[in-house]
């Protein structure tokens, strides 16, 4: 992913229009895998499917999509895209854990269980 990011900021600088595919490939590539196996890892320990897919089928498919239509997006979109499924899915995980705190919840949200 940190390849990926680097090539992406040299190249936006640069004025390039398209981000490399394989750049594109680390970057979105890496980000799916996190949340792949967090949600391998979510199941493992006994959380729900349908918990764990809320959070991890947007966590997976936002990257294949952006992978996909890369060639339309510029290296700031493509980015900007990634870092606001970051930010959300980080924002989702903090609300997950405090309705868990509040009592709302009876299984404790593990490192992936959100």
């Amino acid at each position: 992913m940190a390849g990926g990011l680097a090539t992406a900021v040299e190249e936006a600088g640069q004025g390039h229009q398209h981000l490399a595919r394989g750049a594109v490939i680390a970057l979105a590539g890496g980000l799916a895998l996190y949340h792949a196996a967090h949600a391998c890892i979510a199941l493992r320990f006994g959380r729900s499917p349908l918990k764990v897919a809320v959070w991890a089928a947007p966590g997976i498919g936002i990257p294949i999509v952006v992978v996909a239509g890369s060639g339309k997006l510029t290296p700031w979109q493509v980015v900007l895209i990634l870092a606001t499924e970051v930010v959300v899915h980080l924002l989702y995980a903090r609300s997950a854990v405090r309705r868990w705190a509040s009592g709302n919840s009876g299984t404790a949200p593990g490192a992936a269980g959100y």
